[in-house]
């Protein structure tokens, strides 16, 4: 979960009598199992040491007896570990955020048992020398002394509140310290405490909020006792704050907003991106007044589909050939100008079955600075340096990621057309490539992956009784995102991008692909220069959707961790394509939700070389480049000049598409 994965995580099994060297982390088996031998430097997993230092843990597959505990974020920062299953023991000391900041561990299920007590105090502590985040969902913590943002007495902290979110499952303490004062605990949804004795609200620190409603406390007998328990409980919530309950708010997530409903959906006009379609609260791909229906399964709306009653897009007497525009038989220069009026947005001379997809959006070309040009360090990366000019041509760029629903069309479609095969362990690839060109992870490979395949159809899941179609479609392998293009290509008629055989672009070609990064930057600017994100230079939950923290005093969200409108306790925490506001190009979710396949392979240093006129990346490379963060991305890593290498070992290969098409 980390964003820069530098593997080295240590474990000590508490084995009498026996010592051992550092052991590290580095999820070799890609299952993110903290009791798979496989994942560790040695094995059995031991050690004198714990760190966690490395992205890549989700979860326990037994239960194990540790000594040390170091991190998530020992000298690396903004390190993520989760535990969402079996039991970890810890019997010597536990940290959160040691040497660097941004360590974040969160507990979505099993048991944290930390008896910790190594001489500095008992008990287990978020945010040591630097600030820390812990998030507990569900599953169980238990620890002596439960230290919030407290250093060790030779050690200083360095800024920043450490902050404990609570909110599912049980975190028992004997008590709760601060000696920093730099402190955040927040009880919300389920979130229960549970402190020794017979304790009033009084009783805890001032740094102790709760939220969603009033705390409550009740001295347990039974399930906890001797102990009290602290809840939520009381008044509604309220997410913006404005007196309104979230039940009775038409707007739950704008303060004072306007009440008014004029199409009667429940959703009020000042959040309502079609205020006059009771059926629709966002324009999706057929705008509003249109049903985004797919009635072929397809993955192409009805709106843009040239065969909408028929799913694998044949030339028949009821479907006009893709490029025959005013449906006479032939393809000619009647046609082409057909197809250019509609590129130069003239319209058409006549009704036009194979119509500009309403989905793309048109990027003037120009000229801007690329890269980070803040007079700033930190939070910048080196490879984000020097800005430097660049000029692109006009280009269509996809107005939503693609999604689920999409991305499922066409597994159908390759399917089959014996374009794809799916292997056993549940992985799309290439078909006759054996396992050399993987496309995407189906439910069986990757539990985050919201495509299902049974007995020859892909379909999309529901999670916790949400359909996912509209959600952006997880890609975890380049050359997944690549076949798309091309499919899609051959679907409308038009030229073939990529050879799939050498996966190289030829950019002469007038069909789909992936953006090149200096396409993807222009076009996720929104016309805007020198600014963190598309709308200016801080971020909040209200704009996108990301992994909110206090370490960074530009992300400035009320709400902090995941997004709370889509943290549904089971990962992914995607949203629909277009839930937040676009950007001044018209384009949604640049920042958050899925990051996004570039064409180009990634190079720490290709800026300092990088051409002036349409830059279209090294010529190879190991990663080819992800742009925009996702879901579970701190707001630094979510700023637009943001870019790093996509690794599709990575256990949130949350990669995803916008297609970009030449005119």
């Amino acid at each position: 979960m980390g964003e820069r994965i530098i593997a080295c995580f240590v474990v000590m099994l508490a084995l009498v009598g026996t010592s051992f060297g550092d052991v590290f982390w580095n999820d070799s088996a890609g299952d993110g199992d903290f009791c798979n031998a496989a994942n560790w430097s040695e094995s059995p997993p031991s050690g004198q040491e714990c760190y966690i230092d490395a992205g890549g843990l989700t979860h326990a597959s037994c239960s194990i007896t540790i000594d040390k505990f170091k991190g998530p974020s020992y000298d690396n920062a903004n390190i993520s570990a989760e535990l969402s299953s079996g039991t970890v023991t810890v019997t010597n000391y536990c940290r959160i955020a040691y040497y660097s900041p941004g360590g974040h561990l969160i507990i979505s299920g099993g048991t944290l048992n930390a008896q910790c007590d190594d001489g500095d105090g008992p008990g287990f502590t978020v945010g040591l020398d630097h600030p820390g985040t812990l998030t507990v969902t569900g599953g169980l913590v238990r620890t002596k002394t439960f230290n919030v943002g407290t250093p060790k007495p030779e050690h200083t902290y360095n800024g920043g509140t450490s902050t404990v979110n609570l909110q599912g499952g049980v975190i028992e303490a004997d008590g709760l310290a601060s000696s920093s004062g730099q402190a955040s605990f927040i009880i919300s949804g389920d979130g229960v405490l549970v402190l020794a004795g017979n304790q009033s609200l009084a009783n805890l620190p001032g740094w102790v909020a709760f939220e969603g409603g009033e705390g409550q406390a009740e001295y347990d007998t039974a399930e906890h006792p001797g102990r009290t328990k602290f809840s939520v409980g009381g008044a509604p919530a309220d997410s913006d704050g404005d007196g309104v309950p979230d039940t009775q708010d038409n707007c739950p997530y704008i303060e004072n907003a306007d009440q008014a409903d004029d199409d009667g959906d429940g959703v009020g006009n000042a959040c309502d991106r079609c205020p006059d379609d009771p059926d629709k609260t966002d324009p999706g791909f057929c705008d509003c007044g249109a049903a985004d229906t797919d009635s072929d399964g397809d993955g192409t709306q009805d709106c843009i589909d040239p065969c909408p009653d028929d799913p694998a897009d044949e030339c028949s007497e009821e479907c006009v050939c893709k490029g025959d525009m005013n449906d006479d038989g032939q393809i000619d220069l009647e046609d082409l100008q057909a197809i250019a009026a509609i590129l130069l947005n003239e319209g058409s001379p006549f009704i036009a079955p194979c119509s500009m997809p309403m989905e793309l959006v048109l990027i003037a070309g120009g000229t801007f600075q690329m890269g980070n040009s803040l007079d700033e360090g930190w939070p910048g990366y080196p490879d984000e340096r020097p800005a430097h000019t660049v000029t692109v041509d006009s280009f269509y760029i996809g107005k939503y990621e693609v999604t689920n629903q999409q991305y499922c069309g066409y597994l159908n479609s390759a399917y089959q057309q014996g374009l794809i095969t799916v292997g056993g362990d549940g992985m799309v690839y290439q078909a006759d490539s054996g396992t050399s060109y993987p496309y995407c992870d189906t439910s069986s490979s990757h539990p985050y992956s919201q495509i299902v395949y049974t007995s020859g159809v892909f379909s999309v899941r529901i999670k916790v009784g949400r359909d996912m179609s509209d959600d952006p479609a997880m890609v975890g392998w380049w050359h997944g995102a690549a076949a798309y293009c091309n499919w899609r290509s051959r679907q409308e008629g038009r030229e073939l991008c990529y050879d799939l055989s050498t996966w190289v672009c030829d950019f002469s070609k007038k069909g789909y692909r992936l953006a090149t990064e200096a396409e993807w930057e222009y076009a996720a600017r929104g016309g805007l220069s020198g600014k963190r994100f598309p709308w200016g230079d801080t971020i909040s939950h209200s704009q996108a959707n990301y992994e909110s923290s206090s370490i960074y005093s530009f992300d400035v969200s009320p709400t902090r961790g995941w997004h709370p409108t889509w943290n549904d306790g089971t990962v992914p925490y995607t949203s629909p394509v277009g839930s937040f506001p676009a950007n001044g190009y018209g384009l949604c979710d640049t920042v958050g939700n899925a990051w996004e396949w570039c064409n180009d392979w990634y190079s720490y240093t290709y800026y300092s070389s990088s051409p002036s006129n349409n830059p279209t990346g090294p010529t190879s490379g190991t990663y080819h480049t992800i742009r925009g963060g996702r879901w579970c991305t701190f707001a630094r890593n979510s700023r637009t000049v943001y870019r790093r290498g996509g690794d599709s070992t990575d256990w949130i290969r949350y990669y995803g598409i916008r297609v970009v098409l030449d005119l």
